[in-house]
């Protein structure tokens, strides 16, 4: 419809001798009109004229069009355009009977790997892991509704120096000697040495003891070089631990509604990374430093200290630069990928900016293959500071769904239900309050994590765009008339229409800048605009039939968007409330 209604504006400016391209964007004062043509005075500066003069000329062959109930001239030369009941009226009559409420599938579909989630083995996931999934997850949404073909993966960190620090502490702690008798020739057990709980203890006891004992450390270091150099009892344990961790971290997952098409870790590209620091040896891309090999990625123009990548440490291991160049090597040869995106914290822009050069200076890509970096900010507790527990810990993931369903639990208590529905449906409210609490944000904005806050059913929170869909649920289970839209809106009809509307745009703006916050803000105030119609306007009440049917037909066109905006970002919309 944009289209159609820039051509049209673009034909006047034709016809009064400017033949230009035309932008049609939203009005910045909605009170005075619908749209807004800023051309007039970009036209008046090119060729010399008064733009207020320009912009007249174009009113004057459009004022006679039906579908502009105004067409005006405002400030300096601005063009207001103000559309008639008939225009709102059929472009909601369009959307109703459009599954995908007006958003196209783009012409130029791609194979987009998306990398978010990085979990690691050993560690449960907690707050800091929220913010990749849930930003991460949406993105994929967003764009395979686009129409790409997009694979998320999660790269999982089990490869890393943390890997032996937890061999060393199981070893240390005399458990499951087997694993660590080099003459053993048996079967390993089938069944995992330790458990999730103490996993989660080993690690960080492992890596505070690492900072503290330098033999512990050096051992450990040793450790994981004879882990990735494929020493058998080590290589036994280390998958014990990797599927304990993958089990309980897939769980957490799924909690919040986050699917991954991959479970690759960097020990997947172990053999690629190897085969590629020989071949990049030989072809002398590679430079040796104190026993160490490394690619220089500083340019002339670095305002700022670019450090070289470390592929081979001087003790043979490898690192996760090398592992993330190995895996864009896989991504790009057995994926075909055609754009690779990172969902990671700010604070590891440095890496990123290094990897990308890396592989670009290996020629492993093209100069303009597109890589991003979604970075994004820290979830902050209401002190302002990185969120953590009382005792001062990090809050692990499943404990922060707990408390945010407990909160959701004292919202549902005065409403009638069993236990049972009303576990089921506190979980649903307190996963769309963690999600659009973080989605609401642009993703490299910090943000606090108010549970009080993210759980009301009013404002800018989950649960109050869960509230509207139930709401309008409920409208619908009690209707008998058929839903069909009339020639006449009321101001209110009007502006919910409008702000339906404008989802397209909302998505189309996600997509482009990978930030799902259009999305919410688009959401919010749709709902917004949808309880100010329900309050003004009578639906099941109204005494006649062809306006109940026309506000029953705006019913539908609202719970089909708030649908639409739930699926995007991994939340659910409950029958009932």
């Amino acid at each position: 419809m944009l289209e159609k209604l820039t051509k049209k504006i673009k034909d006047a400016f034709a016809k009064a001798g400017y033949e230009t391209d035309v932008t049609l964007g939203a009005s910045n004062r909605p009170e005075l009109s619908d749209f807004q043509c800023n051309d007039a005075l970009r036209l008046a500066k090119q060729l010399g004229k008064n733009p207020q003069d320009i912009a007249a000329e174009i009113a004057r062959h459009l004022e006679e069009d039906p579908l502009f109930e105004s067409v005006s001239v405002d400030g300096p030369g601005f063009l207001n355009f103000k559309m008639t009941d008939a225009f709102w009226v059929g472009q909601a009559q369009a959307l109703l009977k459009d599954d995908r409420l007006g958003i196209p599938k783009t012409a130029q579909k791609q194979k987009i790997v998306i990398d978010y989630g990085g979990p690691n083995v050993a560690k449960p996931l907690h707050a800091g892991h929220l913010r990749s999934a849930v930003i991460g997850e949406s993105i994929k949404q967003i764009l395979r509704f686009s129409g790409h073909n997009v694979i998320g993966d999660v790269h999982f960190g089990d490869w890393g120096l943390q890997m032996g620090l937890v061999s060393s502490e199981i070893d240390r702690r005399r458990i499951a000697r087997v694993y660590f008798d080099k003459s053993f020739t048996g079967k390993y057990p089938t069944q995992a040495p330790v458990t999730m709980a103490e996993l989660s203890e080993i690690y960080p006891t492992a890596s505070a003891r690492a900072k503290e004992d330098d033999v512990f450390k050096k051992k450990a270091q040793t450790q994981t070089l004879r882990l990735q150099n494929g020493e058998r009892g080590l290589r036994a344990l280390w998958q014990h631990n990797r599927d304990t961790s993958m089990e309980s971290i897939k769980k957490s997952y799924e909690t919040l509604g986050v699917k991954f098409d991959l479970w690759m870790g960097e020990a997947d590209v172990h053999d690629r990374s190897m085969d590629l620091i020989e071949k990049y040896k030989k072809a002398g891309k590679l430079e040796e430093s104190d026993g160490a090999y490394v690619i220089s990625v500083k340019e002339e123009t670095d305002k700022k200290e670019m450090p070289p990548v470390l592929v081979l440490k001087s003790n043979g291991s490898v690192g996760y630069h090398t592992t993330d160049i190995a895996t864009v090597d896989y991504r790009i040869k057995e994926l075909a990928a055609d754009k690779i995106i990172y969902v990671t914290d700010d604070r590891q822009k440095l890496h990123f900016e290094q990897l990308f050069r890396a592989v670009k200076k290996l020629k492993m890509v093209p100069e303009d293959f597109p890589f991003y970096h979604v970075a994004y900010g820290t979830m902050n507790g209401t002190d302002g500071k990185p969120f953590k527990t009382r005792a001062g810990g990090v809050l692990r993931l499943e404990d922060m769904i707990d408390l945010l369903q407990e909160a959701g639990m004292k919202c549902l208590a005065d409403r009638e239900g069993s236990d049972s529905w009303k576990e089921a449906v506190s979980r649903q409210v307190g996963v769309a309050a963690l999600k659009f609490g973080d989605l609401i944000n642009p993703p490299r904005s910090d943000y606090v994590l108010d549970l009080e806050a993210f759980t009301k059913f009013e404002g800018k929170t989950g649960p109050y765009i869960q509230y509207t869909g139930v709401r309008i649920q409920s409208v619908l289970k009690k209707a008998k008339d058929e839903p069909v839209l009339g020639d006449a809106l009321q101001e209110t009809e009007k502006e919910l229409i409008q702000k339906i509307f404008g989802f397209q745009k909302a998505f189309e703006l996600s997509a482009e800048k990978y930030s799902p916050h259009y999305l919410c803000m688009a959401a919010f105030e749709i709902s917004q605009a949808f309880n100010a119609f329900y309050h003004a306007c009578p639906i099941l009440n109204e005494e006649s039939k062809a306006v109940r049917s026309h506000r029953l037909a705006l019913c539908h066109l609202t719970l089909k968007s708030l649908l639409i905006f739930a699926k995007l970002i991994g939340i659910e919309i409950p029958e009932k409330m």
